[in-house]
């Protein structure tokens, strides 16, 4: 962002919050009638699902996060 131009105003982690997010989603990937679904629409869509417990995974051990963030861009002034 700061490459770009931009500064970072606002950075909130909001991982904790949506952590059972990937819970819910390996429960409803669960259902053998989405699988084949899934294998009847092509590996992509089989790839798909099966990355959920992988990053169910990753939030968990602390590796990926879900941040907010606010950037702006400075007014011509504040460059000057």
């Amino acid at each position: 962002m700061h490459a770009g131009g931009l500064r970072v105003v606002y950075m909130e982690d909001v991982s904790k919050a949506t952590a059972r997010t990937w819970d819910l989603c390996l429960s409803t990937i669960a259902s053998p009638s989405l699988w084949a679904l899934a294998a009847s629409r092509g590996l992509e869509f089989v790839a798909f699902l099966k990355a959920f417990k992988a990053m169910r995974d990753g939030f968990a051990s602390g590796c990926f996060r879900y941040a907010l963030m606010i950037a702006e861009k400075p007014r011509a002034e504040e460059l000057a």
